[in-house]
């Protein structure tokens, strides 16, 4: 079986994966438990053009709603965060622009919930609100990346574990 994948939508250059039965790259992706130095902890608070993001808490978390479940061997982690806009325009905040690593390997973000930290905020005013993510349960190193600037890829990376 060929599978074509357009990789340039402007040059229409195509990758073509071929199957040729069940085959193993022996490919394993390898866990990084080395933490990153400037990492901010609880009770941190960071400037980011005039959003001051305060890293208020970091607990598990434990849904009430039967659909909103872990996997086996995996657990949420919740951060609270509190942000004030302290600059003289509007500033947005979504909880999209966070990933979660485990281990440096990407980990799954868990929406749906009430209190999501997405939200414009006005000048002079504040926005609070939690971002919560689903991590194995023998993780040793754990941190949330919040993407900034979507332009230049610069963000801030919050401890968990």
């Amino acid at each position: 079986m060929e599978v074509e994948y357009e990789v340039n939508f402007i040059t229409e250059k195509k990758i073509k994966f071929i199957y040729d039965g069940e085959k193993d790259s022996g490919f394993v992706l390898e866990k990084d438990t080395t933490a990153t130095d400037n990492a901010y902890s609880v009770g941190d608070t960071v400037d980011l053009n005039g959003l001051k993001m305060t890293y208020v808490s970091c607990e598990p978390y434990t849904s009430d709603n039967e659909f909103i479940q872990p996997k086996d061997g995996y657990h949420f982690e919740r951060l609270t965060l509190d942000c004030e806009n302290d600059s003289d325009k509007d500033q947005s905040i979504s909880v999209l622009l966070f990933a979660c690593y485990a281990d440096g390997v990407a980990v799954d973000q868990s929406y749906s919930f009430d209190d999501d930290l997405d939200g414009t905020v006005s000048p002079g005013h504040k926005i609070a609100g939690t971002v919560t993510f689903e991590v194995p349960d023998d993780a040793t190193t754990v941190e949330v990346e919040y993407t900034n600037n979507v332009w230049t890829s610069d963000h801030v990376v919050f401890k968990v574990k």
